[in-house]
């Protein structure tokens, strides 16, 4: 049963604290009012050190010192006697709020009622349903819709949306008034992204080309397939226009595959925007310019690098806004984001939103059911660090296996290798190399010639198989790799070899026969 919120501070409390238990983060005391009012006599007795940590906090900021000023004078009347507890005041707690969340609750002894406040919380929010998010979402809009509607900035396309009237203008724009807005429209990306995480994982996506249907009017000759009941991911090539006429027989279909992967214009983003870091990278996190703040959100895709680290693909998972216009994005993936420097020009590639680039994979609807019965999605974080991984891997120009010639597609364009095929080819286009053979890599290849007779000769096989595995290990693509088998004939050895690619855990079989 989903809750009836009345309050915007408990939309804000709620969704911090499930964010924080979520992603494991530390947990402060603003996030628990009820032991913030249990703690109003802690902080009396222990004010002198608090205010010293406070003051150091706060380090000349106008805003945070006018705070600390009416935090201290409330101590201080409280020791001349006024015995007011003013934590029992939601709108004080909130006020104190940049102070009280430099008070983790690690370094505080709680009791044994605090623990358990602590402990109740954590069941409460952890069984929240999409439903409790939705009500959630559903008041925090209108909260937005009734603070624009004050200041006579209503949104007449969300007002029929909630199914309500605009309010009463009462007050005229102020840039306060527009920044707190802004604070709630941010509340609600947060509040949409949770919801969007939860129906990953219990409900099935969308049809979007049903719904883009519905927006379209009835006298209008336009309307979308909307039959197809399964679809399959393909890497993304040249335009909309292309992938249509290639899958799907007709590029006049373009705007369908725009519409079932939710995408919108320009559609396509092949360069986006390199925005260079302006500190070090930590060790999951990276700080650029909030310039893009508007465009990017979590869960969105984007690219990372320098002139001395090869550009690779990561997930946002995580966005804080600071006050000096920077941003600091938390990244999906390895914790190594310190490889990242500023000496070398290291950035973060932002690109569109609801575009794709030339690195990105798109669904093709299809009118045959998926062969999978019963199929589960599978977790969204494996499914992340494989996508990764393939994309870090590589895309190359693809070679006929017997003779090495690079492959020409029908439109006269490159065909392009990636994916599993890729990897396969890269270790062929080794073993099919002889050491010395290219004047700039001496050392690529194995140390004999393909195609040579074996003769079943034990020596020369170990030869060649400890060349292969040696030579793949030393790529820095392959993380891992073990030889499981080999067959050897007078004119040919094959061989099994598990590989792994860096990012994932899964162990690619690949046979070989030279």
């Amino acid at each position: 049963m989903s809750i009836a919120y009345t309050d915007i501070v408990s939309v804000f409390d709620d969704t911090n604290l499930y964010i924080a238990f979520t992603k494991g983060s530390v947990l402060n005391m603003s996030m628990f009012p009820a032991i913030t009012k249990n703690r109003f006599n802690w902080f009396v007795d222990n004010w002198t050190t608090l205010y010293q940590s406070f003051k150091q906090y706060a380090n000349g900021d106008e805003n945070l010192e006018s705070v600390l000023i009416d935090f201290d004078s409330v101590i201080k009347s409280y020791k001349l006697g006024s015995k007011m507890n003013v934590f029992n005041d939601s709108q004080k707690i909130q006020l104190y709020q940049p102070f009280l969340e430099t008070l983790s609750l690690n370094s505080i002894a709680l009791t044994t009622a605090e623990s358990t406040i602590v402990d109740t919380e954590r069941q409460r929010l952890l069984n929240f349903t999409i439903e409790n998010f939705r009500a959630m979402l559903k008041y925090s809009k209108q909260y937005e819709s009734d603070l624009c509607g004050n200041i006579g900035l209503s949104d007449p396309y969300a007002l029929k949306a909630l199914g309500t009237t605009s309010t009463t203008k009462t007050n005229s724009p102020t840039l306060s008034s527009l920044e707190y807005i802004e604070t709630i429209i941010e509340l609600n990306k947060y509040i949409v992204s949770i919801i969007y995480q939860l129906k990953q994982q219990v409900e099935r996506p969308p049809n979007l080309i049903a719904v883009a249907n519905q927006n379209v009017d009835t006298t209008s000759r336009v309307r979308f397939i909307d039959g197809y009941t399964s679809a399959n991911s393909v890497p993304f090539e040249q335009s909309l226009e292309h992938m249509a006429q290639k899958y799907m027989g007709s590029k006049d279909l373009w705007f369908t595959i725009a519409q079932i992967n939710n995408l919108q214009p320009p559609y396509f983003d092949p360069t986006g925007i390199k925005y260079y870091l302006i500190t070090p990278g930590a060790n999951n996190s990276i700080i650029v310019a909030d310039t893009e703040k508007y465009n990017l959100h979590v869960g969105a895709k984007l690219s990372i690098g320098s002139f001395k680290i090869k550009e690779e693909v990561r997930i946002v998972e995580k966005i804080i806004y600071n006050n000096n216009s920077t941003m600091v994005l938390f990244l999906s993936g390895d914790r190594d984001l310190t490889k990242l420097q500023v000496t070398h020009k290291a950035f973060a590639r932002i690109f569109a939103p609801h575009t794709i680039s030339n690195t990105d994979f798109v669904l093709i609807p299809s009118f045959t059911p998926a062969t999978l019965k019963n199929s589960t999605t599978p977790n969204s974080d494996s499914l992340r660090r494989l996508d990764t991984a393939l994309l870090n891997f590589g895309v190359d120009v693809a070679h006929d296996i017997d003779t090495g010639d690079i492959l020409i597609g029908t439109n006269g364009n490159f065909v392009l290798s990636y994916g599993i095929k890729n990897i396969k080819q890269a270790i062929e286009n080794l073993i099919k190399t002889t050491k010395k053979e290219l004047p700039f890599h001496p050392s690529y290849g194995i140390d004999i010639e393909f195609g040579a007779r074996f003769f079943g000769k034990s020596d020369l096989v170990n030869i060649i198989t400890d060349s292969v595995i040696a030579q793949i290990k030393g790529d820095s693509r392959f993380k891992n790799v073990s030889l499981s088998g080999v067959e050897v004939t007078n004119t040919s050895i094959s061989m099994k070899i598990l590989v792994q690619i860096q990012g994932v855990a899964d162990v690619i079989p690949l046979t070989f026969l030279g």
